[in-house]
C-alpha cells in the first residue's frame, strides 16, 4: 500500500471517523473499543475493509442519500489500523494514542472473562479522556 493511500484514508478518518469506548467498568462487564467511520460513498468503505478488515453495513439515515457504516471490532485489526494512520492523524491523533495505549494492554487478556484490575484501570482512563478529547 502507498504511503498516500494510507495517508487519504487517515485524513478521511480523521474528518468523517470515530473512536470511541463503552466502559462498562463498575458494571462488571467488559470495556468495549469502538472503531468506525460512517459515509456515502461505499467503495471507499471497501477499499478500508479490503486493507483492515472489518464489517461494512448500510445505516440508517432519513434522506434520499445511502449511508454506510465501517468498524472494526477485533482488537488485533483495531491496533492494526490505528498503528498505520497514526502517523497521519490530526484531529484524532490523542484519541488514537489513547486507544492503542489500552489495546496493547488489552490485547495479551482478550480471551479472558475477567479482566487484571490494570486493563479496568486503562479502560476508565481511556474512556474519561476519549470523552472529553475533541480536538489536541
Amino acid at each position: 500500500m502507498l504511503d498516500t493511500d494510507i495517508a487519504y484514508i487517515a485524513g478521511l478518518f480523521d474528518g468523517e471517523g470515530c473512536i470511541s469506548m463503552r466502559a462498562y467498568v463498575d458494571g462488571g462487564r467488559i470495556p468495549r473499543l469502538i472503531v468506525q467511520t460512517q459515509i456515502s460513498y461505499l467503495p471507499i468503505l471497501e477499499k478500508y475493509q479490503a486493507i483492515f478488515g472489518g464489517h461494512i453495513h448500510h445505516a440508517i439515515r432519513f434522506t434520499n442519500k445511502p449511508l454506510y457504516n465501517w468498524h472494526i471490532g477485533s482488537f488485533n485489526e483495531q491496533l492494526h489500523f490505528l498503528e498505520t494512520i497514526f502517523p497521519y492523524l490530526q484531529e484524532k491523533r490523542t484519541q488514537a494514542d489513547y486507544a492503542i495505549a489500552y489495546l496493547r494492554e488489552r490485547i495479551p487478556h482478550k480471551d479472558r472473562s475477567r479482566l487484571p484490575e490494570s486493563v479496568y484501570a486503562i479502560a476508565k482512563h481511556t474512556s474519561s479522556c476519549l470523552s472529553k478529547e475533541k480536538m489536541p
